[in-house]
């Protein structure tokens, strides 16, 4: 026991309150900052009606891993969970019933997404990438949320942290017939 040249305990000292109002703020810091970069959810939403779209897949990697694509099914709210982390575990599995369930993607600077069977509703690049999203930063993403344009109707929704949504719509039957033919 720490005793002052007083004779009275040190730790009588120091009141429960002090200690609280160093430990307290400290707490919260490390786990806001741990929290905060852990979990992402991918929203698929039909960009004409603005419903989500339930059971279908995303594919997602980071940009700066070279490894497959991570598919990810969508559940009836049109949302899948992705875990950013610093390890190097992820998930390389077939869509539909074998899709990872706890996907995780080692943080990097930005992430590619794809959509399969399905046009993103975004500006199309020259090489008729329909189905895919290039440099979403992780960093944006977590901090103030992502949303992709959307060019296919009227619904619109603002970006909240850890949130990406993306909207999306059926080939048209053109579409499907010129996918085709470049096969």
């Amino acid at each position: 026991m720490l005793v002052t040249d007083r004779g009275s305990c040190l730790l009588d000292k120091l009141s429960l309150a002090n200690v609280a109002q160093f430990l307290l703020p400290l707490v919260l810091i490390v786990l806001g900052t741990t929290l905060c970069a852990q979990a992402v959810t991918i929203q698929l939403l039909d960009g004409r009606s603005g419903r989500p779209v339930a059971a279908t897949c995303v594919f997602v990697r980071a940009e700066n891993d070279p490894r497959s694509w991570i598919p990810l099914l969508t559940d009836k709210d049109g949302i899948a969970l992705l875990r950013l982390t610093d390890d190097n575990d992820n998930f390389e599995k077939e869509c539909g019933s074998h899709s990872a369930i706890k996907a995780v993607v080692k943080y990097g600077d930005s992430l590619l997404l794809g959509v399969d069977h399905y046009v993103i509703c975004q500006p199309h690049t020259p090489n008729y990438s329909w189905g895919t999203i290039q440099n979403i930063s992780m960093k944006q993403l977590v901090r103030q949320g992502f949303v992709t344009p959307n060019t296919c109707g009227k619904p619109a929704v603002s970006p909240k942290p850890g949130q990406l949504v993306i909207f999306i719509r059926p080939f048209s039957f053109w579409e499907r017939l010129w996918g085709s033919m470049r096969e």
